[in-house]
């Protein structure tokens, strides 16, 4: 893409000073000391406008909340996929872990067909009927919290609970035996350092995903086997039966590449959620309180900490045609990078937008995205979020801070890798 200057714009003089100043503070935000607290550096961003074409950079950034959502939701913007991959590294496809058949990288007609496909695993009835479980097995996470943590001892809330409920939620929705999740954790841990490798070297962190990839889809590939002979009410049960009909609705990269996403997203927006409330009710007494005694709706307080700390940090899409973004013209293939924590603090959506508030009544946080790819799980990881904040405020009413927190790494994601807590 052109620079700025060159690409035909209307930006007055002013314009583009901001233009420089915003590109100044996203050289900055990247930087790999700014993930502990980016939101002082999210004002100053906010403070320059919407949208920003970065000098020396080929993407458009946005970041102002209502073009984040008019870029969500305008078809002309589309997910990466392969041939935004093959533009930007042509030799994705020799890693297994970036294969793009998965109902998050499709576009159009497919995306529509495998996303129809995907989606009655998620539907409001079914989501409902998962509450008794997803109650169960928050009660008994919470024992064992209990146990661990008994004499006094520091109890990591991030390794106990905020990663076991949504992924043994997600196994028994896709149908992975009890049996089996001991293995499979460590898999999809490698899959998620394969996102977010900013702990490793991104190659030692690719050639992880990869080999969990190939071995995940081993283990996918036996199971199935075992559903077609004896099915039962999941969905591996459900995507078998479609693939197997042979009609074209799903093939068999198709298969394997929504399990694994259903595995990674299933569990890591949800674990972040989870462990960015409950670092909030720590750092608040008065908020605890007001959650234990029921004066804050539950539900509230999930949407603003959704809101306030935006488990997906940003997301990307490409411009399939050429598009103005706020003055600046992104030619068709253009990478998009939007800045979905950065919008959820615009002071032109929200008031006070850096004040945490469940009480606030101009709730519509973009944590979950928008538009066709709005995220399946929203609902689900809401109710998880919904039933595991009182339970845990109810049994654990001195529950307290243990030490040294230790965030995510990198500004993608925003959440914690480990939260020790005393709960006796």
């Amino acid at each position: 893409m052109p620079d700025m200057e060159d690409s035909g714009t209307a930006l007055t003089r002013r314009g583009r000073e901001c233009q420089v100043e915003a590109t100044e503070i996203l050289q900055a935000l990247f930087a790999a000391d700014a993930a502990s607290d980016p939101y002082p550096r999210y004002a100053d961003l906010l403070a320059t406008g919407e949208v920003c074409h970065p000098t020396q950079w080929s993407s458009v950034v946005v970041f102002g909340y209502a073009a984040i959502e008019s870029v969500l939701r305008d078809p002309v913007f589309e997910v990466q996929g392969d041939t935004g991959l093959d533009e930007i590294f042509p030799a994705w496809r020799e890693h297994p872990s970036m294969s793009k058949n998965s109902v998050i990288d499709l576009n159009g007609g497919e995306h529509t067909r495998v996303r129809g496909l995907m989606s009655r695993a998620f539907s409001r009835r079914r989501v409902e009927s998962l509450a008794p479980a997803i109650a169960a097995t928050t009660a008994s996470l919470l024992d064992d919290m209990a146990d661990r943590g008994s004499g006094g001892e520091p109890v990591d809330f991030v390794a106990q609970f905020a990663f076991l409920l949504p992924v043994i939620v997600i196994c028994d929705l896709v149908g992975i035996p009890q049996a089996d999740r001991e293995t499979f954790r460590p898999l999809a841990e490698d899959l998620v350092a394969g996102l977010i490798g900013e702990r490793r070297r991104a190659e030692d962190a690719v050639a992880l995903a990869d080999d969990a990839t190939v071995r995940l889809n081993d283990y996918f590939t036996a199971l199935a086997g075992e559903r077609r002979k004896h099915p039962r009410d999941d969905l591996l049960s459900q995507l078998v039966h479609v693939h197997d009909v042979g009609d074209g609705r799903l093939s068999d990269a198709e298969l394997h590449d929504n399990l694994r996403t259903l595995v990674i997203a299933g569990f890591l927006t949800t674990t972040h959620l989870l462990s960015n409330g409950l670092a909030l009710l720590l750092s608040d007494p008065h908020l605890a309180a007001a959650m234990r005694e029921a004066e804050i709706a539950v539900a509230d307080f999930v949407e603003e900490t959704l809101r306030y700390e935006a488990p997906v940090q940003m997301t990307v899409r490409r411009a399939a045609a050429p598009a103005e973004l706020g003055g600046i013209q992104a030619a068709a293939g253009t990478q998009i990078l939007l800045l979905i924590g950065v919008g959820n603090r615009d002071p032109r959506r929200f008031a006070s937008p850096d004040r945490f508030d469940p009480r606030r009544s101009d709730a519509g946080a973009l944590s979950f995205g928008g538009g066709p790819h709005f995220c399946l799980g929203a609902a689900l990881a809401r109710m998880e979020a919904a039933i595991a904040f009182p339970e845990l405020l109810a049994r654990f009413p001195a529950i307290a801070s243990a030490g040294e927190a230790r965030r995510v790494p990198g500004p993608a994601f925003r959440g914690f890798e480990s939260l020790p807590v005393t709960v006796a």
